[in-house]
C-alpha cells in the first residue's frame, strides 16, 4: 500500500479499511483470503514522521495540502520552536545540532521514547499530546512513572515546566539520598496516582527518593505483568482442554482443515505432545500445569512453517512483515517475559486475549458480539496498564479484530499467516 500523507485522519482511515474488509461480499466465504488481500492493499503502519508532521501542521496552523509543504518548512518550525522553548538536543547535554536531528525525525519510520520527550518540551506539548505520541506513533505504553527520567518529564509536562527545569530535577535526583520503599512492586496505576498527588516540587522530590530507593536495571509494569499472568493461565487451561478433545474437533477449531503439509516433524522429545495436536488417537490427559510456552507457540502459530531444525521461519519471510511488523508470540518471547527479562507490551496482552476469545466461541457465538466484547475488555486491560485503547490504525490490532469477525477466529488467524508464507517451500512430513 502506498501511504498518502494527505490524509491525516489515521484513526478514521484505519476504521474505514476495517469496515471495508468485513463488508466485502466474499468475507463470509473466504475470510482468510479477503483479510490477507486487504492487509496488503488497504492497511499500513503509520510512520512516526507522519504523526510528527501532522502535529506540526496543526500546531502551526498550516494551510493547504500537507504533501505540498516543503520539508524545510517543517524543519524550520521545529528548530524555531526548540529555540523558543529553550530545549536542548538531548538529555545528556550532547552538542548535536537540532536542525540535523529535526531532519532525521521528519523522515524516521520510528523513534526512541526519549525523542518524543524532547519533542514534547521543544514543541510545547501537553502531557496528553506526549502520551498520545507514545501510544499511537510508537505503540508503546504511556510514560513510565517508575523510571526516573520519564517520571520527571511527566511531572514537568503536567506542571507546564520547561526542559531546563527537567534537567535541573534530573541533576537533583542524582544527588538524592534514597528512601526505603516498595513502590516498584506496586501496580502502575497506584504509583501514577501517587505521582499525580505531588502538588509541590518538594513533594515530588520525596517521591523521587522513593523511586531511587528501589533502583533496578529493569522496571517491568506490575499491572501489565498481572494482566499477562491472568491471560497466560487462562490460555494454559484452554490449551490443556484443547489437547484433550477429540482430534476431529481440534482440527475444526484450530485449522478448519488439515495443515500437515505445512508442519515439519518436531524434535523427538516433543513428538508425543505434538501428536495430541495433530493426529487421531485416544483422548489425552493433559493438565494445565503441563502446558509450556512451546504449547502456546504450537497452537497460536500453527500455520507458520518450520525449518529443518524445527524452528519457525523468521518474520521477514512473511509477505505481511511490513504490515504486521516483525513480532509474534513465540515460545522465546513468552519465556523471556515469564522470567522477567522482557517487559509486557500491548502486542503480548492483545494476542493472548485474542487467543482466549478464539477458544470461547460457545460464549460468543455471534462474531459482532464477540468482537464488541473483546474490544471492551481489551480497552479495559490497556487502560489499566497505561497503554491507551485499541487502535484501528495499527494494522496488527485491526487484524485481530478482523479474525474475531470470522466464524473461526484462530483458524482464520492461522490461515492468513499460512498465506503470507506461501513462498516458503517446506518438505513433506515424514512420519
Amino acid at each position: 500500500m502506498n501511504y498518502n500523507i494527505d490524509e491525516f485522519e489515521f484513526t478514521v482511515r484505519g476504521r474505514q479499511a476495517f469496515e471495508k474488509t468485513i463488508s466485502d461480499p466474499d468475507f463470509g466465504q473466504r475470510e482468510a483470503q479477503v483479510i490477507y488481500q486487504r492487509l496488503q492493499s488497504d492497511f499500513a503502519p503509520v510512520p512516526f514522521c507522519d504523526y510528527l508532521k501532522r502535529y506540526i501542521y496543526r500546531k502551526a496552523g498550516l494551510q493547504g495540502d500537507p504533501s505540498s509543504i516543503s520539508p524545510e518548512i517543517y524543519v524550520d518550525i521545529v528548530v524555531d520552536s526548540f529555540k523558543e522553548h529553550e530545549t536542548g538536543a538531548s538529555f545528556d547535554r550532547k552538542t548535536t545540532k537540532v536542525r540535523a536531528l529535526a531532519k532525521n525525525w521528519l523522515t524516521q519510520q520510528s523513534a526512541r521514547r526519549e525523542v518524543v520527550f524532547l519533542l514534547g518540551f521543544g514543541l510545547g506539548m501537553s502531557l496528553e499530546d506526549v502520551e498520545e505520541f507514545l501510544e499511537k506513533a510508537l505503540r508503546e505504553p504511556y510514560m513510565n512513572v517508575k523510571d526516573p527520567l520519564e517520571v520527571i518529564c511527566r511531572y514537568c509536562f503536567k506542571k507546564g515546566y520547561s526542559f531546563g527545569k527537567a534537567m535541573q530535577l534530573l541533576d537533583i535526583y542524582r544527588t538524592l539520598s534514597p528512601s526505603k520503599s516498595e513502590m516498584l512492586d506496586e501496580p502502575t496505576s497506584k504509583v501514577r496516582i501517587r505521582a499525580d498527588l505531588c502538588s509541590t516540587d518538594q513533594m515530588f522530590l520525596s517521591h523521587l527518593a522513593c523511586i531511587k530507593g528501589e533502583e533496578r536495571a529493569f522496571r517491568q509494569s506490575v499491572s501489565a505483568r498481572e494482566q499477562f499472568d491472568r491471560l497466560y493461565e487462562a490460555g494454559r487451561e484452554m490449551i490443556a482442554e484443547f489437547y484433550n478433545r477429540p482430534e476431529q474437533w481440534r482440527r475444526h477449531m484450530l485449522y478448519g482443515k488439515d495443515l500437515l503439509g505445512n508442519l515439519l516433524v518436531l524434535p523427538e522429545e516433543e513428538r508425543t505432545r505434538n501428536l495430541a495436536l495433530r493426529f487421531p488417537g485416544d483422548k489425552s490427559d493433559f493438565k494445565k500445569e503441563q502446558i509450556k510456552e512451546s504449547d502456546f507457540e504450537r497452537v497460536i502459530l500453527s500455520a507458520i512453517p518450520r525449518n529443518a531444525h524445527g524452528n519457525l521461519y523468521p518474520c521477514k519471510d512473511s509477505t505481511l512483515s511490513s504490515v504486521l511488523g516483525l513480532r509474534r508470540l513465540s515460545a522465546q518471547r513468552l519465556g523471556a517475559i515469564r522470567r522477567g527479562e522482557e517487559a509486557v507490551d500491548r502486542f503480548d496482552l492483545l494476542t493472548l486475549l485474542f487467543f482466549v476469545y478464539s477458544q470461547s466461541l460457545y460464549d460468543f457465538p455471534d462474531p459482532a458480539g464477540r468482537r464488541s466484547s473483546f474490544e471492551k475488555e481489551a480497552n479495559g486491560i490497556l487502560s489499566a496498564c497505561g497503554m491507551g485503547q485499541l487502535y484501528y490504525a495499527n494494522p496488527y490490532e485491526a487484524f485481530l479484530m478482523l479474525c474475531l469477525s470470522s466464524e473461526l477466529p484462530l483458524c482464520t488467524y492461522a490461515d492468513v499467516w499460512e498465506l503470507s508464507y506461501g513462498a516458503v517451500i517446506t518438505p513433506e512430513v515424514d512420519l
